[in-house]
């Protein structure tokens, strides 16, 4: 059901009749999706899809047209959507950054989407996150190669968080 309605996302019209821009959605799981930079009419068709929140990785003013996460965050409450705030740069990601997501992740009830500027970074910190929590390794590798996301790179890592978590 959930890729019917990501397939719908891309095809909506706002209000005014222009062509939202394309929002791509990479499913890795029925509780995380990740995608780049939204807007807040995407954060509208989010929430009619069935997320009930949003992860925002991607610092304000990485971009000087970027929507930025104040508003971000006030349309996600218009819509009853939980919203939190993990930003991270490129190359700096740190073990408070993963402390952090895992802690964000826990307090959304139901799937959420995370996103950056690609949603490389929200499927990286996502994988982090789900190692430092006891996550299986594997488990973790696979769902994110279906989804068509590399994190085997990643492997020795995420193998050592997930044994410091046991």
């Amino acid at each position: 059901m959930l890729q019917k309605i990501i397939g719908w996302i891309s095809q909506l019209t706002t209000s005014d009749g222009d062509k939202l821009k394309k929002m791509k959605i990479t499913k890795i799981d029925d509780t995380i999706s990740v995608g780049g930079q939204i807007t807040t009419d995407h954060v509208r068709h989010l929430s009619e899809a069935g997320f009930k929140g949003i992860i925002c990785n991607r610092p304000d003013n990485e971009d000087f047209i970027m929507t930025g996460f104040a508003e971000i965050e006030k349309a996600a409450e218009e819509h009853g959507m939980g919203i939190r705030y993990v930003p991270i740069s490129h190359g700096q990601l740190s073990m408070d950054d993963i402390e952090n997501y895992a802690a964000a992740r826990a307090e959304i009830e139901g799937p959420h989407f995370g996103y950056c500027q690609a949603g490389m970074r929200a499927a990286t910190i996502w994988g982090l996150a789900e190692a430092k929590t006891g996550g299986d390794v594997n488990e973790i590798l696979n769902k994110a190669a279906n989804a068509g996301i590399r994190l085997d790179h990643m492997s020795g890592v995420l193998n050592q968080l997930s044994a410091s978590a046991a």
